[in-house]
């Protein structure tokens, strides 16, 4: 099985599975996770035509008269030609492929962001309902220890049927409870089984307990708003004002229509009387150049540049989200925590100096039965809580650690490692570019919009900022 060969790599044959071991192994396994790192390759095949020159045309004709003999006449013509921009249109169709490919590697890291959440969220279930069936367990033998002493006061005539089937009907009732968090708790190993690629038949036992998981999550966090937040959607919607820079950038490029070389040899064979047959040859070499006299491009430069404003208000908007995400998860956390504080250090030491005053005093005569089992209600009401605050308080540090994007398992973002070309797909040469025009083409920071190119007295810079205008 799956789960088992990647456990086995890392030395845990037993089955069992900690709260990262499942994480890591989700990350491997899971199909949905794979076709989302599918979009890298799929981008990379964008790139391998982004930025290549339009192919060159060759043209032949061949002209001759129908009739034979000496005196036909006819002509051949070989012909060259080839378009090419006079702007860095074809650099900047390769940067923004390039831009598209960290788009894609930024969008898997928060595909891998929501998908850890949801597999820590079901771990903290599963222990978190094993903790109570646990505790609630605890609570019944507790009850049963009731039963005992109530048929034993009965069988000394100090107690009535009634103490014993009180603390009967007490005791199934913290067996329903049990019953229903050990459902809980084969319920979320159910949901998570999917998430690690394992079949629903497979066994699976989780080896962090509550309390456990709860260390390890605490060390991933921290109890603050950070100046930077290094997370997945962030680093998204920056990687997006890039590309909408480098896609404005690219719609003036495209504004200005390619110029068009042409070369070609004509040979002609022509009869003239009285010179007879004459034989004439040419060569032909001229180029196309667009006049701008109706300006094209205008709609799509003005949809790029409101595009770029959209992704910059965008950002702010992510990051504003995060960071009020992140305040909201610590101060989640801040009262959970609380509650634990005052259920343990107070309220359940209480209730359990009561429950033992009370039941001297009931094996004494002095009080009812009642009293005794209504403290034990007490305190199976306060110790089901007491789990689920425990519980809340796992699930707050998932929440937080998913607002401050701090899994472990999470490398920091690095441009620099997204991968480009496939390899075997890499271009020999950059793409087609005049000098003036790959001069003026500069790399474009994260989330910085692109200068525009500085004045130059250059004919081709010039007649570019004429056409534009």
């Amino acid at each position: 099985m799956i789960l088992f060969s990647l456990l086995g790599a890392a030395g845990n044959l037993s089955g069992q599975i900690s709260i990262d071991d499942a994480v890591k192994t989700a990350l491997q396994c899971n199909p949905r996770l794979k076709a989302a790192r599918s979009q890298v390759a799929i981008a990379q095949a964008r790139l391998i035509d982004a930025g290549k020159l339009e192919n060159p045309v060759f043209e032949f004709s061949l002209t001759s008269q129908t009739a034979d003999g000496p005196e036909r006449e006819g002509a051949i013509f070989m012909g060259y030609s080839q378009k090419f921009p006079i702007t860095a249109k074809l650099l900047l169709q390769r940067d923004l492929g390039v831009v598209d490919i960290k788009l894609a590697c930024a969008e898997i890291r928060e595909v891998e962001r929501e998908f850890i959440r949801n597999v820590l969220d079901l771990y903290i279930d599963a222990v978190g309902a094993k903790a109570q069936a646990d505790a609630l367990r605890r609570l019944e033998n507790d009850v049963n220890e009731y039963i005992r002493l109530a048929t034993s006061q009965l069988e000394k005539a100090l107690g009535s049927e009634l103490d014993v089937d009180a603390a009967k009907t007490e005791s199934l009732l913290a067996a329903q409870s049990r019953t229903l968090a050990e459902c809980d708790y084969r319920e979320a190993i159910a949901a998570l089984k999917p998430l690690l690629g394992m079949c629903t038949t497979d066994h699976l036992t989780l080896s962090d307990s509550l309390a456990v998981a709860t260390r390890k999550l605490r060390k991933s966090v921290t109890m603050s708003v950070p100046e930077k937040l290094d997370r997945a959607d962030i680093i998204a919607a920056e990687v997006r004002l890039e590309r909408a820079c480098v896609r404005e950038s690219l719609a003036r490029a495209e504004s200005v229509e390619d110029w068009e070389i042409e070369a070609g040899y004509e040979s002609g064979r022509s009869v003239d009387e009285p010179v007879g047959v004459e034989r004439e040859r040419f060569l032909n070499l001229g180029v196309k150049i667009p006049l701008p006299v109706r300006k094209k491009g205008a709609g799509i430069i003005a949809e790029a540049a409101a595009q770029k404003q959209q992704a910059a208000h965008e950002l702010t908007a992510v990051k504003a989200a995060a960071r009020g995400e992140v305040a909201t998860s610590i101060e989640a956390l801040c009262r959970s925590g609380e509650t634990i504080e005052t259920l343990e250090g107070r309220v359940i030491p209480l209730l359990r100096q009561r429950e033992k005053k009370t039941r001297d005093a009931w094996q004494q005569g002095l009080v009812n039965f009642n009293d005794v089992i209504l403290l034990q209600q007490q305190q199976s009401r306060t110790s089901e809580t007491l789990t689920e605050a425990l519980k809340e308080q796992a699930h707050g540090l998932v929440r937080l650690q998913f607002a401050l994007g701090s899994n472990p398992v999470l490398c920091p973002w690095n441009p620099c490692a997204c991968p480009t070309y496939r390899p075997g797909t890499e271009p020999e040469n950059a793409p087609f570019a005049l000098p003036v025009a790959a001069r003026s083409t500069q790399a474009v920071p994260v989330a910085t919009p692109v200068a525009s190119p500085p004045k130059s007295n250059q004919p081709f810079r010039e007649f570019r900022r004429k056409s534009r205008n």
